[in-house]
């Protein structure tokens, strides 16, 4: 197997199993190594660590990504009696009060303080629309509209209907047909 890609090696492993769960080949259990074991206990307590779950010790803890200090002041504060649920429950929420305060003085002070400025904005926005309008009158019209007829009235005259009425229809008998 000494270089082979990657792909080869999946595509064996893949074999294998098949052929394993076919019954071909037996699957052969071997008792893992010492140093297999040990390998795969770091691997679980490098994972931990990572999580955060395990502190690792001052030598070894550059091996594992460094627990978040919040979570270090939880632990030492719970160490020292204070639960975490009454940690917890006293952990209140922001008083936004003194937020909203601020907000609303905010506002006030944008606030418009002259109606008459108000009016004015308001009459240039007006003249600016008439302009608009002006301007497409004097542009004209790009693509010709199309005629439509107005759908309150018919396509066919009296005369049509007049046509099919003097015809007299007369009913298909199915019998006939067969």
């Amino acid at each position: 197997m000494a270089g082979q890609g990657s792909a080869q090696r999946l595509l064996d492993k893949f074999i294998n199993e098949i052929e394993t769960e076919e019954g071909v080949t037996k699957k052969i259990k071997r008792k893992t190594t010492g140093a297999e074991r040990a390998r795969q206990n770091t691997k679980v307590v490098l994972r931990a660590a990572g999580k955060g779950q395990v502190e690792l010790p001052d030598d070894e803890s550059y091996l594992g990504k460094p627990m978040p200090k919040s979570r270090i002041n939880v632990n030492r504060v719970a160490r020292e009696g204070y639960s975490l649920i009454e940690q917890t429950r006293n952990n209140k929420p922001a008083d936004l009060a003194e937020r909203n305060l601020r907000y609303l003085r905010h506002v006030q002070k944008r606030a418009m303080k002259n109606a008459d400025l108000a009016e004015k904005m308001m009459a240039k926005e007006s003249a600016a629309a008439i302009a608009r309008q002006e301007r497409e009158k004097i542009t004209g019209q790009r693509e010709k509209k199309k005629r439509t007829t107005p759908k309150d009235k018919s396509v066919f005259s009296e005369k049509d209907f007049a046509v099919f009425k003097k015809k007299e229809m007369k009913p298909i008998d199915l019998e006939d047909m067969w």
